[in-house]
C-alpha cells in the first residue's frame, strides 16, 4: 500500500492525544492525517461529509479523535477488504467484546469511530442523521448518522461489520482543558 488517508472529524475544543498519534503511527502504513473541528452542535454527520472529500486512497479509514488504534490493525483490515469484495467497510469495536470472536459481526449498527471503507463506496455515501431531520430509519437500524450509513451500505447489496479478534481503545474525554 502506497498512502493512506486518514480521516479525523472532530469538535473544535478537542485535543488528538499523544496515545492516538501513537497507534496510528504503531500501523507502519504512510499516511496522511486530514482533521475537521468543522463540527457544529454535534452534528457528525456534516462532519463526515466535509471531511471526506479529503480522502485520495483506496481505502479511507475514518477515525474519531478518541480512538487508539491497536499495532497492526489497519494492515489487517485493509487485507480482509482485499478479500471480501462484498465489503464496503470493515470496523473495529471501542469495546472489547469482539477480541474473543472468530467471525464477522454484522449488526444493523455499526459505530462510525473506526471504520476503513472501499473510498468509491464512501465517495456515494452521504452521512445524515434522521433523528434531526425528522425521519426514521427501518428497524432496527435507529436514527445517527453510523445507522444512516449502515443502512445505505446494505441498501447497496454490499456489507459493513466489525472484524474479530480486535478492538480500538476508547479514550473517555477529548476536551481541552478551560484556561482559567
Amino acid at each position: 500500500m502506497d498512502m493512506l488517508d486518514i480521516l479525523m472529524p472532530t469538535e473544535e475544543g478537542r485535543y488528538i492525544s499523544q496515545e492516538v498519534l501513537d497507534g496510528i503511527l504503531s500501523q507502519e502504513i504512510p499516511f496522511r492525517l486530514w482533521v475537521s473541528t468543522k463540527i457544529s452542535g454535534g452534528d457528525y454527520a456534516q462532519a463526515r461529509n466535509n471531511i471526506k472529500q479529503y480522502g485520495r486512497t483506496q481505502f479511507l479509514l475514518m477515525l474519531d479523535n478518541d480512538i487508539i488504534l491497536p499495532a497492526g490493525a489497519v494492515k489487517e483490515m485493509i487485507e480482509f477488504l482485499k478479500s471480501y469484495p462484498n465489503y464496503a467497510a470493515i470496523a473495529l469495536s471501542k469495546h472489547d467484546w469482539t477480541s474473543s470472536l472468530k467471525e464477522v459481526i454484522n449488526p444493523p449498527h455499526v459505530e462510525m469511530s473506526c471504520v476503513l471503507f472501499r473510498k468509491e463506496i464512501l465517495d456515494e455515501i452521504t452521512f445524515s442523521e434522521p433523528r434531526k431531520e425528522g425521519r426514521q430509519l427501518p428497524e432496527p437500524y435507529g436514527g445517527c448518522e453510523c445507522a444512516q450509513c449502515c443502512f445505505d451500505i446494505r441498501r447497496k447489496g454490499l456489507e459493513i461489520g466489525f472484524l474479530p479478534g480486535l478492538y480500538a481503545h476508547h479514550i473517555p474525554d477529548t476536551r481541552l482543558p478551560l484556561e482559567e
